[in-house]
């Protein structure tokens, strides 16, 4: 991970699995911010959407 982090630098974000456990919403907002997208409520109820994602 060390030569990704050199060859990206910020473009990467480092999420802990433990806080993506505690608080799914903050780091699902965090993580949306980051990819430079719009939060949307649906983020946390995508095992309700019953399809696949698309861009």
């Amino acid at each position: 991970m060390e030569y990704w982090q050199n060859v990206l630098g910020d473009r990467i974000l480092h999420i802990q699995y433990e806080d993506l456990i505690n608080d799914q919403e903050g780091v699902s907002r965090q993580l949306v911010k980051h990819a430079g997208l719009e939060w949307d409520a649906k983020c946390l109820q995508f095992y309700e959407t019953g399809g696949q994602s698309r861009p």
